[in-house]
């Protein structure tokens, strides 16, 4: 087999193993800190986050922390990209983690 009939077959594998594993460790997470994540894969600011869930900027970022520490990301972007593997972002803040498609 060439490398990319073999691709062909093993991406779309890789990627549900990736998604069901960030799935694991977003269940981690209260359900305050998932939405906080969800609207960080959205691109919101901590401002914009504080404004939208009637939270202080200060609280956003005592949830940040914690799910950093939980999912082991060392930063906003890393957060995030757990958050876009399991399936969220887009339209999915309205809806909570559990509209995503396994």
């Amino acid at each position: 087999m060439t490398v990319p009939v073999v691709d062909a077959y093993l991406k779309p594998a890789r990627r549900r193993e990736q998604r069901t594993s960030a799935r694991r460790l977003l269940a981690e997470l209260s359900p305050r800190e998932r939405e906080v994540l969800l609207h960080v894969a959205e691109g919101r600011s901590d401002a914009q986050i504080a404004t939208e869930l009637s939270l202080s900027r200060y609280t956003v970022k005592d949830h940040l922390r914690n799910i950093r520490g939980k999912l082991g990301g060392d930063s906003r972007l890393s957060i995030a990209r757990l958050a876009w593997q399991a399936g969220f972002g887009g339209d999915s803040v309205a809806g909570g983690p559990e509209t995503a498609s396994a």
